[in-house]
């Protein structure tokens, strides 16, 4: 049995004793298949870097988090960053059909989740400056295709805090 399935049996039990096994659980929000192989793991995508030039510039690094075993792919991505104004938002910056293989070849470790039950590694799809304020910003990554699909779940990871990000699930089912 593996260390997600024997996570995922306590959470289980622990629910069932407790009397609650009908209220919906963060232990259930991902599921392990009859062999105990972890079952449609979330991609998890976040932004983190730093403020440079006096607050003047935002360098920044996307991540995509994921199983410490995933199936191969090529995750294939759009993004968008947007700068506020006075009157709302306005694109500052587009990338399309931007690529970065699961599992990465530069992983750079496992990024505290607050949920050590969900085992990841991380890698960075992107490092960027932007020569805008980190509070000015907001992004956008829109998931367009998995080679081979179906593409996973995808989330957030605001563990950062950078600036707003948001992931939207575009591929074929």
């Amino acid at each position: 049995m593996t260390d997600r399935a024997r996570s995922t049996a306590a959470c289980l039990a622990a629910l069932l004793l407790g009397g609650c096994a009908g209220l919906h659980s963060p232990c259930l929000e991902a599921t392990v298949a009859a062999d105990g192989s972890p079952a449609d793991e979330p991609l998890s995508f976040s932004v983190s870097g730093e403020r440079r030039n006096g607050g003047e510039a935002c360098f920044l690094r996307l991540e995509v988090g994921y199983p410490e075993e995933p199936p191969a792919q090529v995750v294939v991505l759009d993004l968008e960053f947007e700068q506020r104004t006075a009157d709302g938002w306005i694109g500052i910056s587009w990338m399309e059909g931007l690529e970065t293989e699961i599992p990465g070849p530069d992983r750079v470790g496992k990024p505290f989740r607050g949920e050590p039950h969900w085992a990841e590694v991380m890698h960075y799809a992107l490092m960027d400056e932007l020569l805008v304020r980190c509070e000015q910003l907001r992004a956008r990554v829109t998931v367009t295709a998995c080679e081979p699909g179906p593409c996973p779940p995808l989330r957030v990871d605001d563990r950062d805090g950078l600036f707003p990000l948001e992931v939207v699930h575009d591929s074929a089912p």
